[in-house]
């Protein structure tokens, strides 16, 4: 219960009383004091729970910033000095009574604050779970035990958690939910599934919550937790595998925001990182057997169909739910590869043949009706119909491309047997996903060496056994934006997987550091966070001072203007680490280049040679003076096929890239491999050793996600013949091999002969395009054209000049 005190009110009284005699700031503190009460109270609360935003300003937890802004607002009302001073000691008896007064009504009141009972029960079963081995523990309870349990099982026991109170917050949010919405619906295969993805080897679970507890325990015995403790009302299960990482290979992809309520129903779908279609590649979709749609969107609606239609000609399967994809503009309508979903509005459980068969549908809740749904339109062949006015209509059925199928599914049938567990609809959409209600994909788990935790930092150890080579394993712990992952072992690739680390690699021993760092947009931040300030003196009353110092403002907006010229990358980018890991490019500056721009279209085998993506960057440390770069191609036809390529300097900046101070940097990549060779020649003296020639493991390999399709390598600027700050030009050319050259790739990296230099003579791609001025080159200073030294001279020279005024217009106001 909630409580403010009879001398909240009257404070709040007074100083309405007192009203004319307050600034404009302690009027606001009053207002606010006033309305943080009234929304507390039972008449408004209603109201309140209507606007936006609701849930994140909780009024009760404001209660005491309420306080604080009213007695902000009443200062001049208890000015006890100017009283004393004016000699008003009658006024100043009663303003001290009243204050004496509030302060003894908040002291009763203080009596009416009672703690809960110290919770023995929540005490004894977590005591329990800490007596074991353990990894992390789940609480479900449907938050009704509150915060306690996380309190006790963190703080008292050290018991790491898979979500705690508060939840809502974390990165794994929305895994929470789903193990939350899985328990109240009864999908427990998907419940318990999930769990040991996530690293749950203790439960301890509210028995009043369960619907159906027999089956609840038949269903954790089956996948490892056996009870241990039951008590009060409240059962602790454990799963005695300790820390531990586990296998998660799917082969059902859903996309969509409605998949994951699928997913409780069929959980062998892997949920996909993104709702649009087409932020896919196509080597990522090839990684599935099925893609399943539902609530889909798509950022270019030809793209993401196309890219669906490439999938489907390699053989995969896809599963189509219109429900929820953007719907056409002039027909109101969702459309997709030319079937439309017609809408259609249903009273009562609908009758609906499958096959040969006849059945009418589970009643659906009745907070669902009337059910708002849609039947199909366009597909090729229809396979299951609904009775709708007297007439059948299509919910079931394929599009056919290149004698292969594309399956659709309409009257939001996935959600309909989410809510009723219809086994018509769940037989049907069995078939279609090639899965079953409730199966679980097989998973393997491999024991944690080590699992280390110091602030923001951390590590991690285990072995992988033969067995588990080329498998996604799944490290239980949050991938967060900000992280920052180091990887010592064998070849690997990271991930993630519902949010989670994820690796495959070979077998053998692996460590896996971590570090959380500022988040990039940090700098930003600031940046904006200055002006705000800046412009909040400006009009809150701060003029006068601003005059007053008007060159030390001047140089405040000179420091943030600066400070906005130097490019993000000089001071938010990560480190470039020249190690096949491509995750250091993402802030990096890149070009974007078109597919199929390659010049000689008449040979297929040049696809090899098609650059989607350049990137290039610096390194801010000024021991690392080097030009980096990364490169994405499109995917070939033959992922055996390298890439190679030129990137042409102008060093002196003038356009002319045949000075001969200008360069040309050779690289090769060979996807079998990983390795990356690279080379600079000068341009007056290409017939000689190379001026530089370096060779290392900075590509992708072909086998797993987008291997074979992206590489990184470097120049230093002493092999270019730069400095630091010196602004070049260059462009890039690339090409590829179809067959392997007779040379090894060592060789040609260190040879000065030019053999094989025909194979960049066909310049099958040029990056970037030349625009219509005819302006083919990307100009570019290797580190921030101001620098931190330059930036600091600017700063002290603006601040002297500031100084300077300011004792001049002193001396000045003193008639000196």
């Amino acid at each position: 219960m909630l409580y403010f005190g009879i001398g909240y009110l009257a404070l709040a009284l007074i100083t309405l009383y007192k009203w004319r005699i307050n600034d404009p700031f302690q009027k606001a503190g009053i207002l606010l004091g006033i309305a943080i009460f009234i929304i507390t109270t039972p008449l408004a609360k209603p109201i309140y729970a209507k606007l936006p935003l609701h849930n994140l300003l909780w009024p009760d937890r404001f209660v005491t910033v309420g306080v604080a802004a009213l007695l902000f607002g009443s200062i001049k009302t208890f000015n006890f000095w100017e009283l004393f001073r004016s000699k008003r000691f009658i006024t100043l008896g009663l303003t001290t009574l009243l204050l004496m007064t509030i302060l003894a009504d908040s002291l009763i009141s203080s009596t009416l604050i009672r703690t809960r009972t110290y919770p023995r029960d929540i005490d004894n079963i977590l005591r329990a779970a800490s007596g074991t081995k353990n990894f992390k523990l789940a609480v479900l309870d449907t938050s009704r035990l509150g915060s306690i349990p996380t309190y006790l099982a963190g703080q008292k026991y050290g018991i790491s958690q898979i979500f705690g109170w508060a939840w809502q917050g974390a990165y794994t949010a929305s895994n929470t939910m789903l193990i939350n919405t899985a328990l109240q619906k009864g999908w427990n295969d998907y419940l318990f599934d999930r769990l040991i993805e996530m690293g749950a080897t203790h439960l301890v679970v509210k028995s009043d919550i369960l619907k159906e507890p027999g089956i609840f325990r038949d269903k954790a015995k089956e996948f490892g937790f056996l009870v241990q403790v039951s008590q009060n009302g409240m059962t602790l299960f454990t799963r005695e595998n300790g820390p531990y990482l586990v296998t998660a290979d799917y082969e059902i992809l859903g996309i969509g925001r409605f998949t994951p309520t699928i997913a409780t129903v069929f959980p062998e779908i892997r949920l996909g990182s993104y709702y649009e279609v087409d932020k896919y590649s196509l080597k990522e979709l090839t990684k599935y057997k099925t893609i399943f749609l539902s609530g889909f969107s798509w950022k270019s609606k030809k793209t993401a169909e196309d890219l669906l239609l490439a999938y489907v000609k390699k053989g995969g399967r896809v599963v189509i739910d219109l429900s929820g994809s953007p719907s056409d503009v002039l027909s109101n309508r969702s459309s997709f590869l030319g079937v439309v979903a017609e809408p259609v509005v249903m009273e009562v459980p609908p009758l609906i043949n499958v096959g040969s068969t006849v059945t009418r549908l589970t009643q659906l809740p009745r907070e669902n009706l009337p059910w708002k749904t849609f039947v199909l339109e366009g597909v090729d062949k229809v396979s299951s119909l609904v009775s709708y006015y007297d007439r059948k209509r299509p919910i079931e059925g394929y599009k056919v491309y290149r004698n292969q199928n594309i399956y659709f599914i309409g009257l939001n049938l996935p959600y309909y047997a989410y809510l009723t567990k219809d086994p018509v609809i769940l037989n049907m959409l069995g078939n279609l996903l090639k899965s079953d209600a409730k199966k679980t994909i097989p998973r393997k788990t491999v024991a944690l060496t080590e699992l280390t935790f110091a602030g923001d930092s951390g590590k991690v150890k285990f072995t992988l056994p033969e067995e588990f080579r080329n498998h996604n394993i799944l490290i239980p712990l949050a991938y967060l934006d900000t992280m920052k992952l180091t990887v010592t072992g064998p070849e690997h690739k990271l991930g993630t997987i519902h949010n989670f680390i994820s690796i495959n690699g070979r077998e053998g021993d692996y460590q896996v550091e971590f570090r959380n760092e500022w988040p990039s947009s940090t700098p930003k931040g600031l940046f904006l966070s200055m002006i705000g300030l800046f412009l909040l003196l400006m009009v809150v009353g701060a003029r006068p001072m601003l005059k007053k110092f008007k060159s030390v403002g001047l140089t405040a907006v000179l420091l943030l203007v600066l400070l906005g010229i130097v490019p993000q990358n000089a001071f938010a980018s990560p480190e470039i680490v020249m190690d096949g890991q491509f995750e250091d490019w993402e802030q990096a500056a890149y070009l974007a280049d078109p597919e199929g721009d390659v010049m000689d279209v008449s040979d297929r085998t040049a696809i090899a040679g098609d650059t989607r993506r350049i990137y290039w960057g610096t390194n801010r440390n000024d021991n690392d003076p080097n030009l980096y770069f990364s490169i994405v191609r499109y995917q070939p036809m033959d992922d055996n096929h390298k890439m190679t390529g030129k990137i042409m300097f102008d060093i002196n900046n003038n356009g002319d890239y045949t000075d001969p101070d200008d360069r040309i940097g050779f690289f090769r990549y060979i996807p079998n491999s990983g390795k990356v060779a690279v080379k600079i020649f000068r341009v007056d003296d290409q017939n000689n050793s190379p001026a530089w020639h370096e060779i290392g493991k900075w590509g992708a390999k072909r086998n797993g996600p987008d291997d074979g399709l992206q590489f990184e390598f470097y120049f230093p600027f002493s092999s270019l013949g730069i400095i630091a700050n010196q602004p070049i030009r260059f462009y890039a050319t690339t090409s590829f091999i179809a067959n392997d050259n007779p040379k090894r790739d060592e060789d040609w990296v260190r040879s000065a002969d030019f053999n094989d230099f025909d194979l960049f003579k066909h310049d099958f791609d040029l990056i970037p395009d030349p625009d219509i001025n005819g302006i083919r080159d990307i100009q570019y200073s290797p580190v921030p054209v101001l620098g931190y030294p330059l930036l600091t001279v600017f700063v002290l020279i603006a601040l002297v000049i500031g100084i300077q005024k300011i004792r001049k217009r002193k001396m000045s106001s003193n008639g000196i």
